[in-house]
């Protein structure tokens, strides 16, 4: 192979790159919708007795599903996403759906001292696995998120809420702004 060849493929591969980040970064909705709805979970766990706690987070659920859904058909409009991004989008959908199907034996079973930091350790290893294909931030966020999470095993169940709402929902409310900046950022490239 001759060095022009190789220097050609590397650029491909560099631009192949960029534009599978910046694709996975259309997902920014998601990131600040979550943020928001499990901000709102988790106060409500604070504020509301253990006896609710099943009916919240499962009208919560319904609630992002339905926001992901709708932005997903919108966004599928939009922009035509490679082949790659739909892998990562699966990959972290089957995830997402193990990990909900934990969470509703955790809630069955009524073992809230797992419960509350179940989900910041499962995003942050969904995170961890998205980032092998996209970003290297995606790594540190999914670290922060298991952090914290081992670190909520500390802190009584009701103030853990709370915690977990801040800590949680800082590294998804993160997530959103970092994805956004790149879009944006691309966009104003593109328009120059």
């Amino acid at each position: 192979m001759k060095s022009e060849e190789a220097l050609e493929q590397i650029a491909y591969l560099k631009k192949l790159t960029a534009k599978t980040t910046l694709n996975a970064a259309y997902g920014y909705p998601y990131f600040i919708v979550w943020r928001i709805l499990c901000a709102l979970g988790y106060i409500g766990s604070f504020l509301l007795p253990m006896d609710f706690w099943k009916l919240l987070w499962s009208i919560i659920s319904f609630i992002g599903v339905t926001i992901t859904v709708v932005v997903l058909i919108k966004q599928k409009k939009k922009h035509s996403f490679s082949p790659l991004i739909k892998r990562i989008g699966m990959q972290c959908l089957i995830l997402f759906i193990v990990d909900y199907l934990f969470f509703g034996f955790l809630i069955h079973y009524k073992i809230y001292e797992l419960l509350t930091a179940y989900w910041g350790f499962q995003i942050g290893i969904i995170y961890i696995v998205a980032s092998i294909h996209m970003s290297r931030n995606l790594t540190y966020i999914g670290l922060w998120l298991i952090i914290t999470a081992i670190l909520s095993h500390s802190i009584p169940i009701h103030i853990k809420t709370i915690f977990i709402a801040i800590t949680y929902g800082g590294g998804l409310i993160f997530t959103g702004i970092l994805f956004r900046y790149q879009v944006k950022k691309a966009e104003n490239q593109s328009v120059e």
